[in-house]
């Protein structure tokens, strides 16, 4: 199937939050998977692997267009990537880990930083 026939098949699936939805691309051809929490994950298709695959679990936004279609491109963007598409790097290469992010958008509050170290807060 084309890409818009494989959103088509995501968002008719309905995929809850236990579901795992399995996409693979061969050539230009896509096809995918949602299996139940009680159902084993399977490779699809049969023969040689795929040229790329990916495994999604998630909250899928049933009732909000706008919000499906950024969440199927970005999942098809992060499949590419495993392929040498897009570099889906989240932060600098210089800083491996970037904690200060991290714990902007709700990493481990109990981190400090070196400049702060000195602060009268922490």
């Amino acid at each position: 199937m084309d890409r818009e026939r494989l959103k088509t098949a995501i968002i008719d699936a309905r995929p809850g939050p236990a579901d795992v939805v399995y996409v693979e691309r061969r050539g230009e051809e896509y096809s995918c998977r949602v299996t139940g929490p009680e159902e084993d994950l399977v490779l699809g298709g049969g023969g040689e692997f795929p040229d790329v695959w990916i495994y999604w679990s998630g909250e899928w936004p049933a009732d909000d267009s706008n919000r499906q279609q950024a969440v199927f491109a970005d999942l098809l963007e992060e499949m590419e990537s495993m392929a040498g598409g897009s570099d889906r790097c989240r932060w600098s290469l210089d800083d491996p880990y970037n904690l200060k992010a991290r714990t902007a958008l709700g990493g481990p509050p109990h981190l400090s930083f070196l400049e702060e170290a000195g602060s009268q807060d922490g």
